[in-house]
């Protein structure tokens, strides 16, 4: 993983003191070498700099900061430049499958691979490139920079265009510091944020600052250096996605293809010329990736890392026990992270940490602050590489959401579908026998009363817009209420699992363990997000979900090595907090929220005072937009 920054001006007025300046605040993505390259015209030679005097006007500048992971030689920095062709290569992320399209069996370089095909053709290489990616391709003698960002999304690729400059970078706070603008925040980012409640990474080209834009997922965007303008080129293919809803095959085919992918996507993803860890967290999920690497690795290589998970008592919940008795089955050393516990000023002090490595508001529940705890403890220890579960639900059918698809079936009143999920519900739920016969009645009210009523997605906030002032803001929550959360009115599986992967859940967790990983000089590999998985979001329901159990598919494949116990279990508990609700809804929080201009623009300040314990999800918002307006002193 890397940082990459490029910076265009057609009136030749770079500061490469501050373009270095700009580099060095995300020095963390990439702390093994730091390379400037740049031209002081683009008819000229590039030259290298080595903070020298500033002597000529400066017409593009390139950066690069690398974390070396594959060939730890200077042969791989960045930027690559082929002086021969004048072309260039700054690339953040891993081409896996590298030697499939390298003539030289020696070869252990991703990144030369990659610059020799993209010399070739500036796109085309993407379409069978099985990794992640954020890349900027410069061939100066045609005047043109090709920009393209991996089909999930993995890493991030921001720029900022006006009439004079064009700005490239893997992090925002690069950009603000070069063009030294105020940071203004985009309304509909805003309005996503405080009604679906988690951290508004980008999921097309609009960002949480006006002006400031994100190369979409899977495309191809290209920039020409004479004229200035920026157009899309080309999307990268994704043969697997667009056949979905035709994919069928038969169980035992399709059992046996799927553990094949499977395997051949957790042996590429432990490729790598430095130590990597596996995150175990005694799901199913992290279970199958370390049975399988157990299987196919060699052993003194494999690192455990867990964080303790605690429950609603303050107890290590049953999910630490679950990765310990793994790692003792498997012969395993397990390095256990202990999360912190937190008081009211140590959570303050942890979110405004969090807050200046993401630039957005934070969501403080979740993987966040354990993800970066993690990643802290790997540093320490050495480790640069690290693999976890990351998708699994989201491909395999994971999220326990039977009793909503039944809602959402018996509203459009298809009955067989509403029985259906509502048998999955009844067989999972530990609800008790009274609740489960008044969720039929419910059901049956539903299909009587309420056709084709939409359903929100999140009522907890809902509920809380009375507190707002924000008129636009109002009108933008009710809008994208209405527009972008529509899960909750989806009636098939399939149809959920593509909007968690393309508008909820994956981009959060994506931009989490990218953010919160390299804040720490941690690369996230994700085996269940090789490109050729997405086909199985196709395959029948009863793969998926299967006498109550989520995943059923996927436990079956499950390495015997690792239990029945662990494959087959439904007390997932999930990462809990590190801290107690009281040090959240408190005094000294509400203080920091009221203190904060930009939130008191935005909210009915008495209102909120009286009702801010019993509005706990908005509270929480508050105070994530709060942190970012004193980290960053945000507006609208």
């Amino acid at each position: 993983m890397c940082g990459v920054l490029l910076q265009f001006e057609k009136s030749k007025n770079i500061d490469l003191k501050k373009f270095k300046e700009a580099l060095e605040l995300m020095e963390y993505r990439g702390p093994d070498n730091q390379s400037i390259v740049f031209y002081d015209d683009l008819d000229k030679e590039p030259r290298v700099y080595n903070g020298e005097k500033q002597k000529n006007n400066v017409s593009l500048a390139i950066g690069h900061n690398r974390l070396s992971i594959f060939d730890l030689s200077d042969n791989s920095n960045q930027p690559m430049l082929d002086r021969n062709t004048n072309k260039f290569l700054a690339y953040n992320g891993e081409f896996y499958n590298f030697s499939d399209f390298s003539k030289d069996v020696s070869e252990k370089s991703d990144a030369r691979v990659l610059f020799r095909q993209l010399c070739q053709h500036p796109t085309s290489i993407f379409n069978h490139v099985n990794g992640m990616w954020a890349s900027v391709f410069g061939d100066i003698n045609d005047k043109k920079l090709y920009l393209s960002r991996d089909r999930y999304g993995k890493k991030p690729l921001y720029y900022f265009q006006d009439s004079n400059q064009f700005i490239i970078s893997s992090e925002i706070k690069s950009i603000f510091h070069l063009i030294e603008s105020k940071r203004h925040v985009n309304a509909t980012m805003l309005g996503r944020f405080i009604y679906g409640k988690l951290s508004p990474f980008p999921i097309e080209s609009m960002t949480f600052y006006e002006n400031i834009h994100s190369v979409r997922p899977g495309v191809n965007l290209v920039y020409d250096l004479k004229i200035g303008t920026l157009k899309k080129h080309s999307d990268v293919r994704w043969h697997e996605l667009d056949s979905i809803d035709c994919f069928s095959m038969p169980e035992k085919e399709l059992e046996e293809q799927m553990s094949h992918e499977l395997y051949d996507s957790v042996r590429l993803r432990m490729k790598a010329d430095v130590d990597v860890a596996i995150l175990v967290s005694g799901g199913v999920d992290s279970s199958f990736i370390l049975g399988v690497a157990n299987k196919i690795s060699d052993k003194s290589k494999l690192n455990l890392y867990t964080c303790h998970i605690y429950d609603k008592l303050g107890n290590l919940s049953a999910d630490t026990q679950h990765s310990r008795n793994i790692a003792s089955r498997l012969g395993l050393p397990l390095t256990e992270v202990k999360t912190e516990s937190h008081t009211e000023d140590s959570l303050l002090n942890t979110l405004e940490t969090l807050t200046r490595y993401s630039e957005i508001p934070v969501h403080y529940l979740l993987s966040t602050i354990p993800t970066f705890q993690l990643a802290q403890c790997m540093h320490e220890n050495g480790i640069k590489v690290c693999l976890d579960g990351t998708g699994g639900d989201e491909i395999m059918g994971g999220y326990p959401s039977s009793g909503s698809l039944a809602i959402a079936n018996a509203v459009m009143r298809r009955p067989l579908s509403t029985m259906s999920h509502y048998s999955d519900w009844f067989m999972s739920s530990n609800s008790t026998f009274n609740e489960k016969i008044y969720f039929f009645l419910r059901l049956a009210k539903k299909s009587l009363f309420n056709y084709k009523q939409h359903q929100l997605q999140n009522y907890p906030i809902s509920s809380s817009l009375g507190l707002l002032s924000n008129k636009k803001l109002i009108k933008e929550i009710y809008k994208i209420s209405h527009s972008d959360f529509i899960r909750n009115n989806m009636c098939s599986i399939g149809e959920r699992q593509l909007y968690e992967i393309k508008n909820y859940n994956l981009p959060f967790y994506l931009g989490t363990a990218d953010q919160f990983s390299m804040a720490n000089s941690i690369e996230n590999r994700a085996p269940f997000l090789d490109y050729r998985l997405i086909k199985y979001l196709g395959m029948k329901n009863k793969y998926k979900v299967r006498n109550g159990y989520n995943k059923y598919l996927l436990r079956r494949l499950i390495p015997n090595s690792i239990g029945n116990d662990v494959a087959w279990r439904k007390d997932k508990s999930g990462i809990g907090l590190s801290f107690k609700n009281r040090d959240i809804f408190s005094s000294s929080s509400l203080d920091y929220i009221l203190d904060s201009k930009f939130v008191r623009e935005l909210i009915t300040a008495d209102s909120f005072k009286k009702d801010f314990e019993k509005e706990k999800v908005f509270f929480r918002c508050m105070l994530s937009l709060a942190v970012l307006d004193h980290k960053y002193q945000i507006s609208m």
